[in-house]
């Protein structure tokens, strides 16, 4: 634990700061406070996973317009922009169907 006047680390059992003398007081934490934390905290680590899926979604997205830039004209005798066309459509069908 931390002095908050001087911010000397003490001892978690530590009545007072061993550095300036202060109180060292514990705040306690009611059940709600403790349910509104938890519920922050379930919060966070599910928008950290929907950030992920959209990263692996725009690199797999990247990849593939980089696949079709190099082979897709010369393998599927494509005009270049109508295939990318055709992929951007696809993608936002995909990526958009949760949300519809």
């Amino acid at each position: 634990m931390y002095c908050k006047k001087c911010g000397v680390k003490n001892d978690n059992d530590a009545k007072f700061c061993t550095n300036c003398g202060t109180e060292l007081k514990i705040k306690e934490i009611s059940d709600e406070e403790k349910r509104k934390i938890n519920g922050e905290l379930i919060l966070a680590k599910k928008n950290a996973h929907e950030a992920a899926i959209a990263g692996y979604f725009s690199a797999g997205i990247t990849g593939i317009f980089a696949i079709l830039g190099i082979f897709g004209v010369k393998i599927l005798g494509m005009d270049g922009w109508a295939l990318i066309d055709a992929t951007i459509v696809t993608a936002l069908a995909f990526g958009t169907s949760k949300y519809s």
